[in-house]
């Protein structure tokens, strides 16, 4: 029997169109980021305040470069953001038997362990954390 109920990003894999559509923004705004374009503004910057994800771009870039401290001081939850994309990008362009084997396995995991809840909670505390500590804005000192 589950511990817990829901399994929200097993079901946001099963929805394809969604995926596709998140994956094709992600790689566009990192293509254009890469290339030191101008990407897609973030809308809680232009109302004045850092967001939960303030950083997270330069974070994963650094991630990818192997430069682990400006990734901590970009985004220490770069990894996760990684990984979340990933498994969104399988179940966006993957055969739709691999899809439907990643959500049944991702949906276990989220019965058993409240993966979803857990990772919510942790940008949360982490945002939190960033904007009671001065460090609201990202980047290396």
């Amino acid at each position: 029997m589950p511990r817990f109920a829901q399994a929200p990003l097993a079901d946001m894999l099963l929805a394809r169109r969604w995926c596709r559509v998140v994956s094709v923004v992600a790689a566009v705004h990192v293509a254009l980021s890469a290339a030191g374009l101008p990407s897609v503004p973030c809308p809680a910057a232009r109302l004045g305040f850092r967001c939960p994800g303030c950083g997270l771009t330069r974070g994963v870039f650094a991630l990818c470069r192997g430069d682990l401290g400006d990734m901590l001081a970009w985004h220490a939850l770069a990894p996760l953001a990684v990984t979340a994309a990933l498994l969104v990008s399988v179940a966006a362009f993957a055969p739709l038997p691999v899809r439907d084997r990643l959500a049944a396995a991702v949906r276990t995991l989220e019965h058993r362990t409240g993966i979803a809840v857990a990772a919510s909670a942790l940008v949360v505390l982490y945002w939190a954390a960033r904007l009671a500590s001065g460090h609201g804005h990202a980047g290396p000192a």
